[in-house]
């Protein structure tokens, strides 16, 4: 009865961190140094309780995620990311495997002098360049465009994005 209440209180708690966001989240999980986060699941049949493991996050010591795990009902990995950081705290590299460690997809991501993104680059589990969106920003930092490319460096399409002040 004790481990059915532990399990409850913990599982609060887990939803609890799972509803603030990343911001918030990040900050906590710096002031408090916490290193990783494990999300398990206690399902209770006929008087039986049985836990698995659903996820896991390693996070580095600004709070960043750089090891993400999620798991199969039987405990298998089903997927692994790794995110790389620069010393600016921004994401420059995320990598996605499938359960078998096999590479599915890279994400890079390159940022401009004012620490802005400015090009993402996605590419498949053989490093073939699938996507790259480039972004273009005013001289205040407002994003102002977005150029999406194919893999061969063609342009799909454009986004643009103004802005209209507030009347004073």
């Amino acid at each position: 009865m004790i481990q059915y209440r532990f399990t409850i209180f913990i599982s609060c708690i887990l939803m609890f961190f799972s509803s603030i966001s990343l911001a918030q989240k990040k900050k906590t999980l710096k002031e408090y140094d916490i290193k990783s986060i494990t999300e398990t699941i206690t399902n209770i049949e006929n008087g039986k309780s049985s836990t698995t493991k659903k996820s896991s996050i390693t996070l580095d010591k600004n709070g960043n995620p750089v090891i993400e795990i999620k798991y199969n009902k039987d405990g298998s990995i089903k997927k692994k990311t790794i995110n790389k950081y620069d010393g600016n705290k921004n994401k420059i590299e995320e990598i996605d495997y499938d359960g078998t460690g096999k590479i599915e997809s890279k994400q890079t991501h390159i940022y401009n002098s004012k620490g802005d993104r400015s090009i993402d680059m996605e590419y498949d589990g053989n490093n073939v360049l699938v996507k790259k969106e480039v972004y273009s920003y005013d001289n205040k930092g407002f994003k102002i465009e977005k150029k999406v490319y194919n893999g061969n460096n063609i342009l799909l399409k454009t986004h643009k994005y103004t802005f209209e002040k507030n009347k004073e």
